[in-house]
């Protein structure tokens, strides 16, 4: 049995103040016009619609006018009635699914699982409705589920829902906090507060987090690879290696071998050596990707910084590539008979694009976070490293592939796929 949250609930330092004070009820988003309840249920409904706030999160110190015991009591009895409707529909089940929630939050264990025993028969009824994954996910964002909510609320965004009741993305905004996705909640709470026509004290204080929780990255400076590279494990057998500073994530095969390099000089690098190629006569021939990545000054154009690495010659030929979803970057074929001349000779392939800082920096790189369990038996505190964040202004990306004509076919296979679906730049 899932441990109240009493007991096993992660706290950021950064975020107490904020998790404390702020979230929303999405029992507000429930149609009660549709569930069937006796009249004499009305005043406990009223209460519980009207007092949300008081346990539609967990509360360390219970201090409201209204007793806890009461609250439990009333709810109790909601949930009690609802439960022995024999025409239960999506609503009642969305209905008793937050109100076991809501006990939960008020460390009734047992309604831990009622919850989310609700919400799936609510699924079951209603399997394209957005709603229901948006609530187990606020479920299990608020029971220190980080990852399964995360997923659980992607889930309601694929549902692709037409009316969407903007009290979602105050409340993913929420989750994503708990997850340590920063950018994306200040994305979504941006997003509520335009919904509502003014600033909410939602996007004031996610703002006040991202300031602890986000550091510039000061353009001329020198930080070693392990302040600005971090790696992650991925699915398939995927290495992921991403950079907040430089804004790019890189997801290479867990049998390559990589090299990726301070920031010092404005630039920073990330080489990949793929497996080898064998080529028509059997023979095992190596070949590497490179990423550069330079915070340019004011006087170098993007051409300028491709001349660098790709001087103006006849063997220089420009060719259309999408690179990382980007349609309008810079590209060249060279062909080099001079190099590799005991394998066909060079043949490289050379990008470059530039980009701005995006508005919500990091919010491509972001994946939730799975927090260490706390001590049983107490409320257990974890302060979130603070992280550098993108560089302001342009960022030239550099992408070339080295190789020769002898396996040429093979490795722009494996370079294609890779600045396809493997290389994400902000």
């Amino acid at each position: 049995m899932h441990s109240i949250q009493a007991k096993k609930i992660l706290w950021l330092i950064s975020l107490v103040f904020f998790c404390t004070t702020l979230s929303y009820g999405n029992i507000h988003a429930i149609d009660f016009n549709k569930i069937s309840y006796p009249k004499n249920l009305e005043q406990e409904l009223s209460f519980l619609k009207n007092n949300d706030t008081l346990y539609n999160h967990w509360t360390h110190n219970w201090t409201y006018d209204i007793s806890k015991g009461d609250a439990i009591k009333n709810l109790n009895l909601i949930y009690t009635v609802l439960d022995k409707n024999s025409e239960k529909n999506t609503e009642t089940y969305l209905l008793l699914g937050d109100i076991a929630h809501y006990l939960y939050n008020m460390e009734v264990e047992k309604y831990y699982q009622l919850a989310i025993d609700n919400y799936q028969k609510a699924l079951k009824l209603s399997p394209a409705d957005y709603r229901v994954y948006w609530f187990l996910g606020n479920h299990y964002s608020l029971s220190s589920l980080p990852v399964l909510a995360i997923d659980t609320y992607q889930k309601a965004f694929k549902a692709k829902p037409k009316n969407i009741n903007s009290l979602l993305w105050a409340d993913y905004s929420i989750a994503c906090l708990n997850a340590g996705m920063t950018s994306n909640a200040a994305y979504y709470a941006h997003k509520y507060s335009l919904s509502v026509n003014d600033e909410t004290s939602l996007e004031k204080q996610t703002i006040n987090v991202i300031e602890q929780r986000l550091k510039a990255t000061p353009v001329d400076t020198t930080l070693s690879t392990k302040d600005i590279w971090t790696f992650n494990k991925r699915e398939n057998k995927l290495l992921s290696f991403s950079n907040w500073s430089l804004g790019l994530q890189v997801n290479v095969d867990s049998t390559w071998q990589v090299d990726a390099g301070d920031y010092k000089n404005r630039t920073s690098y990330f080489i990949i050596k793929p497996n080898t190629e064998k080529t028509i006569n059997g023979k095992e021939i190596g070949y590497s990707m490179l990423l550069l990545m330079r915070s340019p000054d004011e006087a170098t154009s993007l051409s300028d910084f491709m001349d660098l690495f790709a001087p103006k010659t006849d063997n220089r030929k420009p060719i259309s590539i999408k690179v990382a979803g980007f349609n309008n970057a810079l590209a060249y074929e060279i062909k080099d008979p001079s190099v590799y001349s005991d394998m066909g000779g060079g043949h490289f392939i050379t990008i470059a694009l530039e980009r701005d800082d995006p508005d919500y920096p990091g919010m491509k790189l972001e994946i939730p976070v799975e927090y260490p369990k706390g001590e049983s038996g107490k409320i257990n505190y974890y302060k979130v490293p603070q992280q550098y964040t993108r560089i302001k202004g342009k960022i030239y990306y550099l992408v070339l592939l080295d190789t020769c004509e002898n396996i040429f076919n093979k490795s722009f296979k494996v370079f294609e796929n890779f600045i396809t679906n493997n290389l994400l730049i902000e």
